[in-house]
């Protein structure tokens, strides 16, 4: 099977094909070829263009995060307007694949501990993320006025020193969409908060940054396989690739009783 991945849960997915003795290969990520006859090929690609692999017909199933099929649902219900179609994929299975010991949450994080909740948010502001329409729903319902950041928006200034005055003039707050790196734009004075994937707490610690609000309690892993015909016969290799997976995690779990993380912190 072609098999594409978070490369934030890749060493431990990894740790799974291996104590479950499923051969594997690894591919660039860029590139999808027909896995050979020695067994699967995985893919490792950043979260948030997870869901479009899908859509290469090669691909037969993904690993990933429900907080990307959350985001992809908000994205499309602010989109369908526009005639923008839903992604077509169907959940095989809802667990911790490729997962730790602990399971992640998605927060909004600071570098000053003592703002905590979403009350000391003020216009001119930038919170960068990862997760757009998640963070456009969380302000929505707090009733905090946005704008988003970024080539396309040509009135809105894309410097921090820039926006801080702009956004104060027309009360918003502004989103700016980022590729990874979250800390650097907190340590370097370019935002004033971002959205974070934290699962033991570590990056938080070497940066000195701290859990304003938590947005997802939890975060589990998703088998996806694509809603169409191609599938239909291939649920047999499906639920082969889950057995696999169970087994791999319940070794991962014996090797690990109280937990690899066991009383880590996440602030």
């Amino acid at each position: 099977m072609i098999i594409a991945g978070a490369e934030s849960m890749g060493d431990v997915l990894l740790d799974h094909f291996k104590k479950a003795g499923r051969p594997f290969e690894i591919n660039d990520g860029a590139t999808v070829s027909v896995p050979n006859a020695q067994g699967d090929e995985l893919h490792l690609h950043r979260s948030p263009g997870l869901i479009e692999v899908l859509q290469d017909e090669r691909v037969d199933a993904i690993l990933c995060g429900d907080d990307i099929l959350l985001e992809r649902s908000l994205q499309f219900r602010d989109h369908r307007q526009s005639g923008s179609s839903p992604y077509v994929y169907q959940i095989a299975e809802y667990t911790r694949y490729g997962r730790s010991m602990v399971t992640p949450t998605l927060d909004l994080v600071v570098t000053d501990e003592k703002k905590q909740g979403l009350g000391w948010i003020e216009p001119g502001q930038i919170i960068v993320t990862e997760h757009p329409y998640i963070l456009k729903e969380l302000l929505r319902r707090a009733r905090i006025k946005f704008v988003r950041i970024g080539e396309g928006y040509r009135n809105v200034p894309m410097l921090h020193n820039q926006f801080r005055e702009w956004g104060e003039e027309y009360g918003v707050v502004g989103i700016k969409v980022i590729k990874g790196k979250a800390p650097s734009y907190l340590i370097e004075g370019q935002a004033d908060a971002a959205t974070m994937v934290n699962e033991t707490g570590k990056t938080l610690r070497e940066n000195r940054l701290f859990v304003a609000h938590n947005i997802l309690p939890g975060i589990h892993t998703l088998l996806l396989v694509a809603s169409d015909a191609k599938i239909e016969n291939e649920w047999e290799k499906v639920w082969s690739l889950k057995e696999d997976l169970d087994i791999g995690y319940k070794l991962m779990l014996k090797a690990h009783p109280e937990g690899e993380f066991a009383g880590a912190e996440r602030k």
